[in-house]
């Protein structure tokens, strides 16, 4: 049994890879000797992710795409067939997220969270179990959120879309067990990332915000990106060898208690 964080010669694919999560979940696997293949929609955060981890010593194949297309996923894909041959490591990261009142929310806000969220999952897990099965092994982690749990309010196809997140999960693990393959959800809390601070924006008095979300939190602080990227690694690698179908909250304590009265 393995007894660190190494996956010299795997190849690891992040969607989302641009910034946030996905951004340190990138550069984690990189530095544990991944060949780390990054799927973002945006060119520019992608290659701001790519020359960090190239110029730290690290091996990153950015590719531009939009994970909630069939079309493009599939391209996407062939590209990473192609160049590497098999997936050892998907973590499906990507999202998107935006809070309005339900009576405000139209058909297009509810079917762009569900595509990029929840569609995207099985989208790109479709693409990697095929071979995984043949190799007969691999992992699998994909990115809910605490908002699968308990919301803030405001925030319904979110917490549809990773609620579904963990539902899928736990069939894939079920499914793709047998196979040595292993489906693993991670739930963030409030982490500080761009995300983040475009929902804080939101406010009149962002400071006073942000304040009251750590307030609310047990460890009384923002989660870092990081924190959440070294569970994503634990949980891809040999260390985590019996963990499958499981939905493992990263958020401070925050769901861990009640409400004060």
């Amino acid at each position: 049994m393995a007894t660190s964080l190494d996956f010299d010669r795997r190849v690891v694919v992040v969607t989302g890879a641009g910034d946030g999560i996905g951004s340190a979940v990138a550069d984690v696997f990189a530095e544990c000797r991944a060949t780390v293949v990054g799927i973002d929609c945006n060119p520019e955060t992608l290659a701001e992710t790519t020359r960090r981890i190239v110029n730290d010593g690290g091996v990153f194949h950015p590719i531009c795409a939009d994970v909630s297309s069939e079309q493009s996923v599939a391209k996407a894909f062939g590209e990473i067939a192609a160049k590497y041959g098999s997936v050892d490591v998907l973590v499906n990261n990507a999202g998107v997220e935006f809070y309005k009142e339900f009576v405000d929310v139209q058909f297009a806000d509810w079917e762009r969270q569900l595509a990029v969220n929840l569609r995207s999952v099985f989208l790109c897990c479709s693409q990697v179990a095929p071979s995984m099965i043949r190799a007969r092994r691999g992992a699998i982690v994909n990115t809910a959120s605490v908002q699968a749990f308990a919301t803030t309010g405001q925030t319904a196809p979110y917490a549809a879309s990773k609620a579904g997140v963990l539902g899928f999960t736990r069939d894939l693990a079920r499914d793709l067990g047998p196979y040595n393959i292993r489906v693993n959800g991670i739930c963030p809390g409030c982490i500080d990332t761009p995300m983040m601070d475009r929902s804080l924006s939101r406010t009149e008095d962002v400071q006073a915000a942000r304040s009251k979300m750590e307030s609310a939190i047990p460890l009384r602080r923002l989660g870092k990106p990081r924190e959440i990227a070294n569970v994503v690694a634990f949980l891809a690698s040999d260390l985590a060898a019996y963990v499958s179908g499981a939905a493992w909250l990263v958020d401070g304590g925050l769901l861990a208690q009640l409400p004060v009265t």
